[in-house]
């Protein structure tokens, strides 16, 4: 008798050891899967000035941008909130009738609008930048997101191109636009497709140099694993 409650002993801690090996195997697969979840982000987005002068007519449409992200996700424990940060290169179009005027007497920058017909009008910057974002998520194959983020990043390159039926010129470095920037952003949507909006919580130009308005940015984002 005693011989058989040995063996069902043995047993059941050869079960029960097998069933933890099976259940850490699982934490850590889920870990892995977790740490690499939404590393590439693409972001097509149109971009807005707020506050733009008066007689500034923008165009949306045609003020086409993109981000792209690459992350590494942290998981919080086992909940379905994760942290990721990682960097970013992003370039903004910004179609309008507007043209820079910059004076050196007071060292300021204007946007005045342009009198002369054109085929294409914009501000293009490029920027580097650095975002941080919490992540909410559900679990399955198609996961509901929720992603709060903010970014700070410097400006690689910027111009304002023009071209009419004859010309075209660009215009390299704005004077007194600001070299950096820093502002909030949000991802919401299911599986891969999400709606994206950036909101700009700093001004184009530097202080008092320029026009204190800022650009505002919404799209789609594609997130790939």
């Amino acid at each position: 008798m005693k011989g058989k409650w040995i063996i069902i002993l043995m047993l059941f801690s050869t079960l029960l050891s097998a069933q933890e090996s099976n259940s850490f195997n699982q934490v850590k697969k889920r870990k892995r899967k977790l740490f690499s979840e939404d590393a590439v982000v693409f972001d097509l987005t149109s971009t807005l000035w707020k506050n733009a002068p008066v007689g500034i007519i923008q165009q949306p449409l045609k003020s086409i941008g993109f981000n792209i992200s690459l992350f590494a996700d942290r998981p919080l424990g086992y909940s379905p909130f994760a942290f990721a940060f990682g960097i970013s290169y992003s370039v903004e179009n910004l179609q309008n009738n507007g043209v820079f005027v910059s004076s050196n007497i007071t060292n300021t920058t204007n946007i005045a609008p342009l009198q002369v017909p054109y085929l294409s009008n914009r501000l293009t910057t490029e920027w580097f930048d650095i975002p941080i974002e919490l992540r909410l998520r559900t679990k399955g194959r198609g996961p509901f997101r929720i992603y709060l983020g903010a970014k700070a990043g410097v400006n690689i390159t910027n111009y304002h191109q023009f071209i009419d039926g004859e010309t075209k010129t660009r215009d390299y470095h704005i004077k007194n636009l600001n070299w950096y920037r820093y502002g909030v952003y949000a991802r919401i949507g299911y599986a891969m497709f999400n709606v994206y909006g950036y909101y700009s919580l700093s001004d184009m130009f530097e202080l008092n140099k320029g026009p204190q308005m800022a650009p505002v940015s919404v799209g789609l984002s594609l997130l790939l694993r």
